[in-house]
């Protein structure tokens, strides 16, 4: 299916008689609207406001990306195409600002000829061949005058030189590379004709890399006053950056993009075989592919120092004493009000709400610094509720009674000290569509045909009071479930 928002922004740009143009990179014009893949767009800075209206009413939010010196004329949109479920890129630009790939470091006076020497295709400007001839070699020399860049575009198979090479010749056959001296007469006369065509030729040839990097340096050379950074500085940023993406790609840390709203804490709850972890990987992945992204099971946290040893004997005290599971231990005490626990399981349920607080408390504070948290399951401080509080506050009594009293009410403080999610996403499924959900999942230790009927009836539900809470019904195509969250999360972005 092609993609339908990229139309809706042309029609609404135009529309408000926006002045603007996709200023580069033109060859992959039509591929990238029908697929919504990213567009590059050069907008007339007094229509900003207007433009950044379009663009809210029409559902995109902005982005920085940690990974690129900041450039005040340079944002990063991203918007949902609801027909095809993927996110469209906008690279906007309200100054002329290009260069490497690692660093953009020239700022051109390029506006007024890419914005007012236009013609259309599928209804979006587009700068004149021979203006955009002129950018492009620029662009491209960029990447030869330095090593570390040329590493980059060169690549392991030539494809970022064979793309070049590609582009240069679209370019070409619309315009023989004279005209492009008349941009460079009046807007950019610091560089000379003959230097220019020698570039051109050179990359039309695929010349040596010693011929490419020596006119590429005369060409910074005569293009040293609109640079944005000293040599010194250049070197610097370019290194550091360099260095950071190769770090993150070696650990396979996330995307570096985040949105400018902040982060978010999704989660997505609901009884046993209502779809929770597919809709928790779906959803990351399909974030992951552009944004800071983290996953995490409520349900089973990590230990913390304080749990790490009681945890590590657990297995061998569920094989001592198979009664005192919690599973088991649960369902008794929904047949009875006392909730008649042993003190090994009160302590261990007090354990999980601590593991449970600590972990909340981290996904909290990542989402508080731009990443989109996505959890599999969620705490809450209802006492019998699927991943919350457990312990009832006995009557009175000895002092074992007393001694659960006090168990319960420290769980139920800890509970109570989780930090909520931003968003729950409650899935519903008929208790019969999920027992026989259930029975086809392969999963070791997997769950009685009893245990899911308990969790789908036991009328407990976990609250979150100050928290977002939508119901999405998860009976139905798995395509369209993982369409209607995606739909559901990015409106609350």
């Amino acid at each position: 299916m092609s993609a339908q928002l990229p139309a809706c922004l042309i029609e609404a740009l135009n529309g408000a008689g926006i002045t603007y143009c996709h200023w580069k990179s033109n060859i992959n014009l039509l591929a990238a609207l029908d697929e919504g893949d990213e567009l590059d767009l050069l907008v007339e800075r007094e229509d900003a406001r207007r433009f950044e209206g379009v663009l809210a009413a029409l559902g995109f939010k902005q982005a920085t990306d940690s990974l690129q010196t900041p450039a005040p004329a340079i944002l990063h949109f991203y918007g949902l195409d609801r027909a095809t479920d993927r996110l469209v890129h906008l690279h906007v630009y309200y100054r002329v600002i290009t260069g490497e790939s690692l660093l953009k470091n020239y700022s051109l006076p390029l506006e007024a000829p890419l914005l007012h020497c236009t013609r259309t295709v599928a209804g979006i400007p587009i700068p004149q061949a021979h203006v955009e001839l002129v950018v492009f070699v620029i662009r491209a020399m960029a990447k030869h005058a330095s090593t570390l860049e040329y590493l980059l575009l060169r690549g392991a198979d030539r494809s970022g030189v064979t793309a070049l090479r590609a582009e240069l010749a679209a370019l070409l056959a619309e315009t023989p590379a004279e005209r492009a001296a008349e941009v460079l007469e009046r807007w950019l006369p610091s560089v000379d004709r003959a230097l220019f065509a020698q570039c051109v030729e050179a990359l039309r040839a695929d010349a040596p890399y010693p011929r490419r990097l020596r006119l590429a340096r005369r060409l910074r050379g005569q293009l040293k006053t609109y640079q944005r950074y000293s040599a010194a500085a250049a070197l610097r940023l370019r290194t550091s950056l360099f260095a950071r993406r190769g770090l993150r790609r070696l650990i396979g840390a996330a995307k570096s993009k985040r949105l400018v709203s902040g982060g978010l804490l999704i989660a997505f709850v609901g009884p046993e075989a209502t779809g929770k972890s597919t809709l928790v990987k779906e959803t990351a992945d399909w974030l992951g592919d552009i944004f800071a992204v983290r996953t995490a099971h409520l349900g089973k946290p990590p230990s913390t120092w304080l749990t790490f040893a009681p945890n590590l004997v657990l297995p061998l005290v569920r094989k001592a004493a198979p009664q005192q599971r919690m599973s088991r231990v649960q369902q008794g005490a929904e047949r009875d009000d006392e909730g008649k626990v042993s003190l090994l399981y009160a302590l261990r349920a007090v354990l999980l709400a601590w593991d449970r607080r600590a972990l909340a408390a981290k996904l909290r504070r990542a989402a508080a610094d731009g990443t989109l948290v996505v959890c599999d399951r969620y705490p809450s401080a209802t006492v019998g509720a699927m991943d919350s509080a457990r312990l009832k506050t006995p009557g009175s009594g000895g002092i074992g009674k007393r001694l659960l009293g006090y168990l319960a009410r420290l769980e139920g403080q800890i509970y109570r000290q989780i930090p909520p999610p931003d968003l729950v996403i409650r899935l519903t499924v008929p208790v019969e569509i999920a027992i026989e959900r259930n029975r086809e999942r392969i999963k070791k230790g997997k769950e009685a045909d009893a245990y899911v009927l308990r969790r789908h009836t036991s009328g407990v539900v976990p609250a979150f009071p100050i928290a977002r809470t939508i119901d999405l019904d998860s009976n139905q195509p798995r395509s369209r479930t993982i369409s209607a969250a995606r739909h559901i999360v990015w409106d609350a972005l």
